[in-house]
């Protein structure tokens, strides 16, 4: 998705980088109750339990996550569990060394049912949750944020590191624990030395 406010609030979805057709769309239509000038937008990865979304940060230091719906696994037809058996070495007795070779120590055989398709992951169809203080959710993010972004990192758990930024500092998101750390104040990084490579 890509969002846009200066004509008046609109959105782009694209697939592989092409845009889908019927769009752009005013935001009203796709996220439904979105009120308040966004001045930027953090796309999050469904990540274990928590699932894809969008937060919508608002001119005036609020901001909303929509969660966006979650299709349920598709479920196969008449499909068995998969059974693995392996042999688990479980040493029951303490042999002496001089009697090592005569005495066999018991294999045990484990068995573990692994069901292949899950029963299915379903969340509520797009959820728009209620307006909050971005400071309050996010520990240590300034009031005014200019924009954000979700950059791919291989390295991360969930794929993606998490930026925001305000006038010349940048800050790096901890989605999980709700924590912005300054960049800036850390390293003396800034954007335009960092992003934009000015001297």
């Amino acid at each position: 998705f890509f969002f846009l406010n200066a004509q008046g609030p609109l959105y782009w979805r694209f697939t592989n980088g092409v845009m889908d057709a019927g769009y752009p769309k005013p935001l009203a239509t796709g996220f439904a109750g979105l009120t308040g000038r966004i001045v930027a937008t953090l796309p999050v990865a469904r990540y274990n339990n928590r699932p894809e979304s969008v937060y919508f940060i608002k001119r005036d230091g609020n901001m909303q996550q929509y969660v966006y719906r979650q299709e349920p696994a598709k479920k196969c037809q008449r499909r068995a569990r998969v059974t693995i058996r392996y042999p688990a070495f479980v040493p029951r007795l303490v042999i002496r060394r001089r009697f090592q070779r005569a005495v066999r120590m018991p294999t045990v055989i484990r068995t573990v049912r692994i069901n292949p398709h899950s029963s299915g992951f379903l969340l509520l169809a797009g959820v728009l949750r209620k307006e909050i203080q971005m400071t309050t959710y996010w520990r240590g993010l300034p009031k005014v944020v200019h924009s954000t972004l979700s950059v791919p990192n291989q390295n991360k758990p969930d794929g993606y590191d998490y930026y925001a930024f305000s006038y010349n500092r940048y800050y790096s998101l901890d989605i999980g624990k709700r924590i912005a750390r300054p960049v800036t104040a850390l390293t003396g990084k800034t954007v335009s030395k960092d992003w934009y490579n000015c001297p």
